[in-house]
């Protein structure tokens, strides 16, 4: 808002309106609700929440100071009004995405002070330029907000992709785990900002952000939803340090240290054989590393070296147990001349998501499951026997 035209359009002044009151039930939904809409069986994480909350209350008190500061406090002076309304935006609504968004990558609690410092920097641009009065103010707000969104971008691709990494390491089940979704909002996110501060005087931009906000609600609550707290994850399934089988040893010259690393190494394969092949252990539903070490009485540390030495990671351990058990269970059925499907296969083989067994499938077989099953048997008793 500008220019402020919008004032003027009674259908702008709707929308504007429906999307304050949509990010108002958006955020008392998050900050009150306790139980989720979208997916009852997770549990989200409650500092998220509140974060979430946060930044959709945020969006709707922009709604309420620019045109409040605009036509009431500043009417007659553009140019401070223009900075203080751009200035608390940004102190606000892009912060606080960046926050919700570092709050998602939840393998460790990263500090939040350089987002907080970064936006330091823009209250000084903003106070310079009120006291001075200049018009490059606005540009160089823009310019600076461009540098601190690249910065974060650069920084968060690479949490990303280790956030993915300690998932695999350590979860059996990546469903309502992983974040690449936030990827795409962070682009949507960035593309919308870019759009509006350049296009910022056609009414098209306007209208495009208030209908933008309709999604991005949808998507934050979506999100918040069904991303599973995993805060808790470091300080359960672990064994004491007395009841470990493999306590630590003092340290030891190198070649003894890699000789005692093989013994460890083959115990733990004995111990995953025994009590995770045979048992069938790998067929629960979201079987966690620290679980596993814990029902083969071993460290968890100890184990998760043990697949890093492997060079595999513990979740595609545990989904090639998984597929090898599917396979089995259809050749099997197609032996008795049963009828079945794949996703009931797979949800009996531990897979708690067909999207899941597929790409597990593939990485294990290096084939996709039709051309798989295609290799089994002819075409024509495949389509009899077994339903894709």
């Amino acid at each position: 808002m500008y220019a402020y035209e919008g004032l003027y359009s009674l259908p702008y002044l709707l929308l504007y309106g429906a999307a304050m009151m949509m990010l108002i039930i958006g955020g008392v939904y998050l900050l009150f609700r306790p139980a989720n809409l979208f997916s009852p069986t997770i549990r989200s994480s409650a500092s998220l929440r509140y974060w979430a909350a946060a930044c959709l209350f945020a969006g709707a008190a922009s709604h309420v100071w620019w045109p409040m500061i605009g036509q009431v406090w500043l009417a007659d002076d553009r140019l401070v009004r223009n900075i203080i309304n751009i200035t608390l935006d940004r102190l606000t609504i892009m912060q606080l995405m960046m926050i919700l968004l570092v709050r998602m990558l939840q393998n460790s609690r990263r500090p939040l002070w350089p987002i907080f410092a970064s936006y330091m920097l823009l209250v000084g641009i903003a106070a310079y330029g009120i006291a001075t009065r200049s018009a490059d103010t606005e540009r160089w707000i823009h310019v600076y907000m461009n540098i601190v969104c690249v910065v974060f971008v650069l920084w968060y691709l690479p949490a990303l992709w280790r956030y993915n990494r300690w998932l695999r390491d350590n979860f059996s089940d990546l469903q309502h785990k992983e974040i690449w979704q936030s990827l795409a909002f962070l682009v949507i996110t960035l593309g919308a900002y870019s759009v509006y501060t350049q296009l910022f005087t056609d009414m098209t931009s306007e209208y495009s952000v208030q209908i933008g906000n309709f999604f991005l609600v949808a998507f934050i609550v979506w999100r918040v939803e069904t991303l599973q707290d995993l805060h808790g994850y470091e300080q359960t399934g672990q064994l004491d340090a007395g009841e470990s089988e493999q306590e630590s040893q003092p340290e030891q010259p190198a070649e003894e240290s890699k000789q005692a690393r093989r013994n460890n190494n083959s115990e733990i394969e004995e111990l995953l054989r025994k009590n995770c092949e045979q048992t069938g252990l790998y067929l629960e539903h979201d079987l966690t590393l620290a679980q596993l070490a814990l029902a083969i009485r071993t460290n968890r540390t100890y184990l998760g070296q043990y697949f890093a030495d492997q060079g595999m990671s513990y979740n595609a351990y545990i989904n090639g147990l998984r597929v090898d058990h599917f396979c089995r269970l259809y050749s099997e059925a197609l032996e008795s001349g049963n009828t079945v499907s794949a996703q009931q296969l797979a949800l009996q083989s531990g897979f708690s998501a067909y999207t899941t067994f597929y790409t597990a499938f593939k990485a294990r077989k290096g084939q996709t499951l039709t051309q798989w099953a295609k290799e089994q048997k002819n075409a024509d008793e495949y389509y009899q026997k077994f339903n894709i």
